[in-house]
């Protein structure tokens, strides 16, 4: 409101614009010895005033000095007149700007009052907004992040995802085995964002091979896993600043297919392969964090845990019972629409 009276009183007299007074201060500007305007600070501790200085001093023109008197709670801004003696401020304390002011019939002053010392700021014509001490302000008002769309979104990342308990089944009782337990992943998603807040999704999983491989006193073996894993998940979260954070839960569904093949270093026997494909359902939980860098593009990270349970088929023995936690990170495309 201060700078918007200021630009209508400007085009037809003086207008002092106070900053950072206290509250509901009370204003009074005086010209020379007279008392010509007051005004009480608003919230924000700013005040407008205006008098038309041309027209009681019969001037177009005059310079001024700047002072300011602190009186408790209220405050006096004084314009006075190069050659001109006003009397002292009484129980007043009183600072003067050293500077020498020209007053014209579209002059603003603004004046800031919250330090030790008044700053001056003066402008022949209304005053730039940014001088009104509501920058900060105002760009957090205007300051926007690119929304989360809702609507459909395809997703695509890479990552790596760790196996818990294939190392321990795998190897068994052998005395020498090792595992490679973390292997890298590809995922690729299609979600359907139905509010900003609630999303459900499906998507494919392929990790990287899990493999083990160790030795006895009479034989040596390699097993590896190889999965893929297709998850149907709900979403939930919402838009923090630039990122929409959101918690996962759902279920997966693995293919599976665990081979070994064991030789025996003694005796005739040599290699054998055998192995099995499994699949089954079970759950997943995580949570996930993306942020749109242009309406359109985003890019994403998620980290899930996903329990793996599968039962043999093709009339096959052995079974899968184990988690794997993956992390991915990737760019998501947005087919829906902003909200």
């Amino acid at each position: 409101m201060a700078a918007l009276t200021a630009l209508a009183s400007a085009a037809s007299a003086q207008t002092v614009i106070v900053r950072n007074a206290a509250p509901s201060a009370p204003i009074e500007l005086r010209l020379n010895d007279d008392a010509v305007a007051t005004a009480t600070a608003d919230s924000t501790g700013t005040a407008t005033l205006s008098t038309d200085v041309a027209a009681r001093l019969r001037k177009d023109e005059t310079s001024v000095h700047v002072s300011v008197d602190d009186c408790g709670q209220q405050r006096r801004i004084l314009l006075v007149e190069a050659g001109v003696s006003v009397p002292p401020p009484g129980a007043c304390s009183r600072v003067t700007v050293r500077d020498l002011f020209s007053a014209r019939r579209i002059t603003t002053f603004v004046i800031d009052i919250g330090g030790t010392r008044p700053v001056v700021w003066i402008r022949q014509g209304p005053a730039p907004t940014d001088w009104l001490g509501d920058r900060e302000a105002r760009e957090e008002r205007t300051r926007t992040w690119t929304p989360a769309p809702v609507g459909v979104i395809v997703s695509g990342g890479v990552g790596g995802a760790g196996i818990s308990d294939f190392e321990a089944k795998a190897c068994g009782d052998a005395p020498t085995c090792s595992a490679s337990n973390v292997r890298p992943v590809v995922a690729a998603s299609l979600a359907f964002w139905l509010k900003p807040w609630l999303g459900v999704d499906i998507g494919v999983l392929h990790p990287g091979r899990f493999s083990t491989s160790g030795s006895g006193t009479s034989f040596t073996f390699n097993s590896t896993l190889e999965t893929r894993i297709v998850t149907i998940d709900g979403r939930v979260g919402g838009q923090v600043g630039p990122a929409r954070i959101y918690g996962i839960g759902g279920v997966d569904q693995l293919s599976a297919a665990m081979t070994t093949t064991q030789t025996v270093t003694s005796g005739a026997v040599g290699a054998q392969t055998f192995g099995f494909k499994a699949e089954g359902w079970s759950w997943m939980a995580g949570a996930g964090v993306e942020t749109w860098i242009v309406p359109r593009v985003g890019l994403f990270a998620e980290g899930v845990l996903l329990s793996l349970n599968g039962s043999p088929i093709d009339n096959g023995q052995g079974s899968i019972e184990d988690k794997v936690l993956y992390v991915v990170a990737g760019a998501r495309v947005s087919f829906g629409h902003k909200r």
